[in-house]
């Protein structure tokens, strides 16, 4: 990547709320999810330790994210049905906090 794409990819997150945020009729809230989406309270980069201070919702929307890259990788692999309990275990090294675990908690529901 050239440098002002690298800027573009570090940045994506900030700039997308930015632009969510001039939407007429926009949920309150979404800008902020869209913001935190990979971690950090300021859109910038990509998370390596996931904390606390970013929105619940943005949360969820880390964990569905990262669950469905677990997912798709599997099915590369060709694990037909997908290893949930490995998945949701591989999330859980990643997401080590309890509000992050809660939410990976709530996927074990699942079945396929």
């Amino acid at each position: 990547l050239t440098e002002k794409e690298k800027e573009v990819v570090i940045n994506h997150a900030r700039l997308a709320s930015e632009m969510v945020k001039k939407f007429p009729r926009c949920p309150i809230g979404a800008d902020a999810i869209i913001l935190q989406q990979h971690g950090t309270t300021n859109g910038l980069g990509f998370a390596m330790d996931y904390k606390d201070d970013i929105s619940p919702l943005a949360k969820v929307v880390t964990i569905c994210g990262a669950f469905v890259d677990e997912l798709m990788r599997a099915k590369e692999e060709g694990q037909i049905p997908p290893d949930l309990v490995g998945i949701l275990n591989t999330l859980r090294l990643t997401f080590t906090r309890n509000s992050y675990k809660k939410i990976i908690d709530c996927l074990e529901t699942i079945s396929f």
